[in-house]
């Protein structure tokens, strides 16, 4: 059963005024790959953010199936890394992350991803980058 997820990000002021606008899912990765894979339930793309209370607060909302626990991980003016852990309706749980940009991954940022995924036991080979996948206007 999909639920409507309100996610209410506080941030970091670094780039505030940086943070509206139109923003991509660049990568995917999770420990249970299947849940990512094209037509996975917990595959989603991201259009845009929009920042709220002077860019305090950063709202996201989207649906996904089974319990979530999101946080920014690491934000930087054209990217955002998110760490999530998922546990569906059977009790499975997934550990994910999500990278959204502004533009594409560079090979500095892939490498970032793959050191990341490495340190929370997510197989590099379970990176899926959506952004070549994503046939939806941007």
């Amino acid at each position: 059963m999909m639920k409507l997820l309100l996610l209410v990000l506080v941030l970091g002021l670094a780039h505030a005024d940086e943070m509206s606008g139109v923003w991509f899912t660049a990568a995917i990765a999770a420990d249970n790959v299947d849940t990512i894979q094209e037509g996975g339930p917990l595959r989603l793309y991201m259009r845009e953010l929009q920042c709220q209370a002077e860019c305090q607060q950063l709202k996201v909302t989207f649906e996904v199936q089974g319990d979530n626990h999101y946080k920014a991980v690491r934000q930087t003016e054209k990217f955002i890394t998110f760490y999530n852990e998922n546990v569906d309706s059977a009790g499975r749980k997934t550990k994910m992350i999500y990278v959204l940009g502004k533009e594409d991954l560079d090979a500095a940022e892939i490498k970032r991803l793959e050191h990341y995924a490495t340190s929370e036991q997510i197989p590099i080979e379970n990176i899926e980058y959506v952004h070549r996948t994503d046939t939806c206007a941007r």
